[in-house]
């Protein structure tokens, strides 16, 4: 995952999407979170609100079933030799 989130980091977010959908999905997530934090923390408001929508067990599921999907998605890649 590290090598989809340094190709998101730095644009490229197809290629960190062939090499890792879950490692580019969280490299969107760490933006989006940072751009949250900076603008509650301008703006003065508080994060509470966000954090009790984002805790919600669908939304976990969402998230657990992405990464191993992104796990599964790898894995077959490796073993037919088509991506490192």
């Amino acid at each position: 995952m590290t090598t989809a989130y340094t190709h998101a980091v730095h644009g490229h977010m197809l290629t960190a999407f062939i090499t890792q959908p879950g490692g580019m999905v969280l490299a969107v997530m760490t933006a989006a979170a940072g751009i949250l934090g900076l603008y509650t923390l301008v703006v003065g408001l508080s994060l509470g609100p966000v954090v009790r929508w984002l805790w919600q067990p669908a939304l976990f599921w969402l998230f657990a079933g992405l990464m191993i999907a992104s796990w599964v998605y790898k894995s077959l890649v490796i073993s037919m030799g088509t991506l490192t």
